[in-house]
């Protein structure tokens, strides 16, 4: 399989954050996690593909603890590999900057998944230029801790 190891190599994209949330009026609100989700990728799964994930509450009626159900993303890719050829190159930190310029409204490899499930390398929900200089370093050699490095094929 083109490279992707079976080991996932990034933190769940995701962030999911599962919490169980009361009111009345004897509390405010009391939040904990519920849940921890662990995934990893399959040797069969290929590169650039992507599938929803549906999150449903088990047993509970979501409505009547006014909770919600949501689905995510998952997308098998490489963080920071924008143009989708399993390697990083100054390519990908212009087709960031491209992106956060308002030149393209999307990424051409991943033409139906938001740009900043590829492109965000500082992790805080958005992409900048900020994001671009950071692939621009790890294609230059620096250490960046958080793009993992692509595995030799």
């Amino acid at each position: 399989m083109s490279g992707i190891p079976s080991q996932p190599l990034l933190r769940f994209i995701a962030k999911v954050r599962w919490l169980f949330c009361l009111r009345n009026s004897f509390f405010r609100i009391v939040a904990s996690r519920i849940s921890r989700l662990t995934a990893s990728v399959p040797d069969t799964a290929l590169y650039r593909s992507a599938q929803v994930l549906s999150f449903e509450i088990g047993n509970i009626t979501p409505a009547a603890l006014g909770a919600k159900t949501d689905d995510a993303v998952h997308v098998v890719a490489y963080l920071g590999d924008t143009t989708g050829n399993e390697s990083y190159s100054s390519l990908d930190a212009q087709r960031v900057l491209r992106v956060v310029a308002g030149g393209d409204s999307g990424l051409t490899a991943y033409p139906l998944i938001d740009p900043v499930l590829i492109a965000d390398t500082t992790w805080n929900g958005a992409i900048s230029s900020l994001d671009a200089t950071r692939i621009l370093q790890k294609v230059a050699g620096f250490d960046r801790p958080d793009i993992p490095p692509i595995p030799q094929k």
